[in-house]
């Protein structure tokens, strides 16, 4: 989890205060430490010196030693170092003071004793004292040193990395925006899943029954008119879900080597129709431009949205659009406002179609949010013109950049990989079908029951005989019971249990000839990508109507 930066403050002042709080106390409590120890321990071995050369008056005058106060002292000044202040005593048992000499000691004291022995038996014991007061007084220069240089430190910790720390808040903020805007894209593609699947569906179902509602009224009724406007709202409503799958990339349509400049060149007499007189075109296209691998279709749909996107910006000013073709290098694409934000260019040189205008530009604020479906500033039920740009580009491999400035204009710029040699367009695998008499039995199988329901009528409509199974499993298991008078399969692609893919391995396995139609709300080229064991005979795209299945089944009859 990212942290916020005020957290990234307080952790970094909390490791520098740390730090030189380290420093300000262990330094000057380590020195005093050492240096009480080695007091202690001087005075330890001072003291026992002392005592050892006493020992030696006691055995010699063993009832007297006590009034030998001269002898004593003498004893007591051997081995003193005269510039260490102390205090010596020998005291008896009785806690008398025998011999002392001492010199003027501030408290706070320290002090150690070490037994006189005669014979084995304590007789007395030899005191040293001396004062803590000089010890301290170091410790104190000592620690004021230390908290002085652990200021220093915490300075030093707290601001030097200070801009390396805001530099790391800014790419964090930025990764925190691509995260979030990744984990948006990943849900709008489960979004559109489901839209593909079972918006398609309940569509279909709907444009279905009013394709059979309208074919039974006579034209010129209210009714018929009415239907007829229902059907053409239908039709609108599946179209967004088709843009919804372009702008995640999931329309890939089928490509070919082409040439960007006459691609763009080719569409130009029509964008000339739409554009506003106002507006004047001027054009870069070099012949021969760059080879791209791409759908002239879609190209001309990234022009015509760029081109609608920029006079629109020139709103009723007179400005001009700027249409141009180049070749670039993928160090050249900027790596500001460029989408898809998790895009890296490829070692490989890009063709680069601009279109700039003199429009009244983008704010800083919104340009992250132009490719989101349905976001527009002009007015609602618009917004889908950038997004469907996007999934191109997403579906080719390229990226889309972006420079704005609020009463500058605009300019977009659209990379795509050149292609540096001819690849061969992948041929369509078709499985041979056997004769098929209209007529005849038809396995169909779909999931959704009122998708079933409706394409079972249609069937009968056309003349077939009907088996239905609600998914794989039961397919497999009703083309068993009725093999020999099966004479065609209509089976959805996205089924529990068993999928459209294995259940058409799995009817070839028990009739290696039987010709099966595959349905799907995805678009056909990228329902046959990928390697598959078999190959249906004909596909079938989401919502169909009566015609469209009539078509299909006329494919697999020829």
């Amino acid at each position: 989890m990212m942290l916020r930066p005020d957290s990234v403050a307080r952790i970094t002042s909390f490791i520098a205060a740390g730090i030189a709080m380290v420093i300000a106390t262990v330094i000057p409590a380590g020195y005093f430490a050492v240096s009480y120890q080695y007091m202690i321990g001087s005075i330890d071995a001072q003291a026992e010196l002392a005592a050892r050369t006493t020992e030696g008056l006691v055995m010699a005058n063993p009832h007297t030693w006590q009034f030998e106060e001269i002898r004593l002292q003498e004893l007591l000044q051997r081995h003193r170092s005269l510039d260490i202040h102390e205090s010596r005593s020998v005291v008896d048992n009785d806690g008398n003071v025998v011999a002392q000499l001492s010199d003027s000691l501030s408290k706070p004291l320290v002090t150690r004793h070490y037994h006189i022995y005669d014979a084995g038996d304590v007789v007395g014991q030899v005191e040293i004292s001396r004062s803590l007061r000089p010890l301290l007084i170091r410790t104190a220069l000592i620690g004021i040193f230390s908290l002085l240089m652990g200021s220093c430190i915490f300075w030093l910790l707290r601001t030097l990395p200070l801009r390396a720390v805001r530099a790391e808040q800014v790419i964090n903020q930025k990764l925190e925006i691509q995260n979030q805007q990744l984990h948006k894209a990943e849900s709008l593609g489960r979004m559109a899943g489901a839209i593909a699947h079972h918006f398609n569906n309940m569509l279909g179902a709907v444009i279905g029954n009013l394709e059979l509602a309208i074919a039974c009224l006579p034209p010129g009724l209210d009714a018929h008119e009415n239907l007829t406007e229902a059907m053409k709202a239908s039709q609108r409503a599946a179209e967004v879900s088709r843009l919804m799958l372009t702008y995640l990339g999931q329309m890939p349509g089928k490509h070919e080597l082409l040439d960007l400049s006459e691609t763009c060149r080719s569409g130009l007499t029509l964008l000339r129709a739409v554009i506003p007189i106002i507006v004047i075109m001027e054009t870069e296209l070099p012949s021969p431009g760059p080879i791209i691998r791409s759908n002239a279709s879609q190209i001309h749909q990234v022009l015509t949205n760029l081109a609608s996107n920029a006079w629109e910006s020139i709103c009723d000013n007179r400005g001009t659009l700027m249409l141009s073709i180049n070749t670039v290098s993928a160090a050249d694409i900027p790596a500001s406002h460029r989408f898809p934000i998790d895009w890296r260019p490829r070692s490989i040189p890009y063709a680069c179609m601009e279109v700039a205008d003199t429009g009244c530009g983008i704010a800083e604020r919104d340009i992250e949010k132009i490719f989101d479906p349905f976001f527009t500033t002009k007015f609602t039920g618009r917004g889908m013109g950038l997004p469907v740009i996007l999934g191109i580009v997403r579906a080719h491999d390229g990226a889309v950049c972006v420079e704005s400035e609020p009463g500058r204009g605009s300019v977009f710029r659209v990379f795509l990989p050149v292609s540096t040699e001819e690849i061969p367009l992948q041929r369509e695998e078709t499985v041979p079908a056997p004769k098929f008499e209209a007529g005849g039995t038809m396995l169909l199988v779909e999931d959704e029951e009122l998708v079933r329901k409706l394409a079972g009528v249609m069937l009968t409509r056309l003349g077939y005989k009907v088996l239905e199974a609600k998914d794989g499993v039961e397919a497999v298991e009703k083309f068993r019971q009725h093999q020999g008078e099966i004479g065609c399969v209509l089976s959805d692609l996205t089924m529990p249990r068993m999928d459209g893919w294995e259940t058409l391995a799995a009817l070839r396995k028990l009739s290696p000839g039987i010709p099966v139609i595959l349905s799907s709300g995805y678009d056909e080229a990228q329902v046959m990508a990928g390697d598959h064991p078999e190959r249906p005979n004909a596909f079938l795209g989401k919502p169909y109507q009566l015609k469209g299945l009539s078509d299909a089944i006329n494919r697999v009859l020829s």
